[in-house]
């Protein structure tokens, strides 16, 4: 089985190669051998690449490899294993792993060095989109991945050279990459592409600057909730407090966080006395 990696850039483009922006795959192909599968890169502007990859992998830990400054985003079908991102100021490694299903996000605004840990003879099936910087500038993306931290909902592992951020694939983008698959892989439809990729990027950024919705409560919890309400509408006159109302009517609310609900014992809840 032989590997093969092909290059071109759209024919709309004015672009004269398909410069690689980040990791060069011919460059992951020598850190860790692969035994067989393609791998086709896009050119589809200038500060933006298309990578569509199936290949099968040859070795089970590969050598660092460089990527250059740019935003990753990384949708795989099949996959297994694991990356590791090595911190420029000689800290431990960041382990993430890698799932079928899931879609990573990595800007790497001064680069990052990482390596491959793939089990030998694992298939990983996919789609990779590059993004320079001056591009993302462009877009009016670059200030907002700039100050991504710790704290977001997607957030999977950080450090001084970059930010990764990890979530289960939407119905929406599935759809798309898989369309922009077809493109690349059975007809090559360069219109296609251009918009296919074009449409992953708005939806992938659109799921990291939105915040992630909070969890519904469950039916337990919403029985909860409305007895404490009950017990606060049949006295509207008076001033309650938390420590006053049954326990199973707030330990919906308050649940695992008892030293909080020890400090707001005294707390008013004046929530529905202020109504008018």
């Amino acid at each position: 089985m032989t590997f093969h990696i092909q290059r071109r850039t759209l024919i709309q483009t004015q672009l004269e190669s398909a410069a690689s922006i980040g990791v060069d795959p011919a460059d992951v192909a020598s850190a860790q051998p692969v035994s067989g599968g393609l791998c086709k890169v896009f050119g589809i502007h200038a500060g933006l690449n298309l990578t569509v990859f199936d290949v099968i992998a040859g070795t089970a830990l590969g050598e660092p490899v460089r990527s250059a400054p740019c935003l990753a985003i990384d949708i795989l079908f099949n996959a297994t294993g694991r990356g590791w991102i090595s911190p420029p100021d000689g800290g431990e490694d960041l382990s993430i792993p890698y799932r079928r299903g899931m879609m990573y996000l990595t800007f790497a605004p001064h680069g990052a060095t990482g390596r491959y840990d793939v089990p030998a003879g694992a298939r990983f099936h996919g789609i990779d989109i590059r993004i320079g910087l001056d591009f993302l500038e462009r877009l009016g993306w670059l200030g907002a991945f700039a100050v991504l931290t710790r704290g977001h909902p997607h957030h999977v592992a950080s450090c001084g050279a970059c930010w990764i951020g990890a979530l289960s694939l939407p119905e929406r983008i599935a759809g798309q990459a898989k369309s922009l698959l077809d493109s690349s892989l059975l007809n090559e439809n360069d219109l296609a592409m251009e918009a296919r990729c074009l449409d992953i990027i708005d939806a992938a950024i659109a799921c990291v600057s939105s915040p992630a919705p909070l969890p519904a409560p469950t039916n337990r919890d919403r029985r909860r909730i409305e007895a404490a309400r009950d017990i606060l509408l049949d006295d509207l006159s008076r001033t309650w407090t938390i420590a006053e109302l049954p326990g199973d009517a707030v330990s919906a609310k308050s649940g695992s966080r008892q030293d909080s609900r020890r400090s707001s014992e005294s707390r008013s809840i004046a929530i529905f006395n202020s109504r008018d």
